[in-house]
């Protein structure tokens, strides 16, 4: 199985431990495992992207995969390997225009946990910024505008009138 693996700009990992592209590891303590995310904006999740400068990778899983249930998190599709090998770096823009992309409730992950450019922004406005719902969540999680979802509210109830 392919799928993403998030890693802060000097490819280390949360436990800090480094990796690098084109090799592969194989996890000799068997109560830890690498996981793999089947989304891109999953694998975001817990690295605070949206202050921290990060790499995304495709690895593959190449021994001991199985399915991690999470009661949770069920819309999260994420994998447990033993061993790995991280293929490639995925380039900046190709994550970009993934999200361009994605639908609703995958996107607002997205939005909720990468950093963007000032001319990324640019195109995530551009393309969404009629869709009130998109509109606030761009405003509130990309301009750091705290009162969006109020306005979102105060505008519908203006409609309905």
């Amino acid at each position: 199985m392919k799928g993403f693996m998030c890693f802060y700009e000097d490819m280390t990992d949360l436990q800090n431990d480094s990796y690098e592209i084109g090799k592969t590891y194989k996890e000799e303590d068997k109560e830890k495992k690498y996981v793999i995310y089947e989304n891109l904006e999953d694998s975001l999740r817990n690295y605070h992207a949206e202050i921290n400068d990060v790499i995304i990778c495709i690895v593959e899983g190449l021994e001991g995969g199985r399915k991690i249930e999470d009661t949770q998190s069920e819309y999260i599709e994420r994998y447990e390997f033993e061993k790995i090998k991280i293929l490639k770096e995925v380039p900046r823009e190709f994550i970009i225009e993934y999200a361009l992309n994605l639908y609703e409730f995958r996107l607002m992950r997205f939005l909720q946990s990468f950093k963007l450019t000032d001319e990324e922004k640019d195109k995530f406005r551009l393309k969404f910024g009629s869709d009130l719902r998109m509109k606030s969540t761009i405003d509130y999680y990309i301009n750091g505008k705290k009162d969006a979802y109020k306005e979102e509210i105060k505008n519908k109830s203006h409609k309905k009138r």
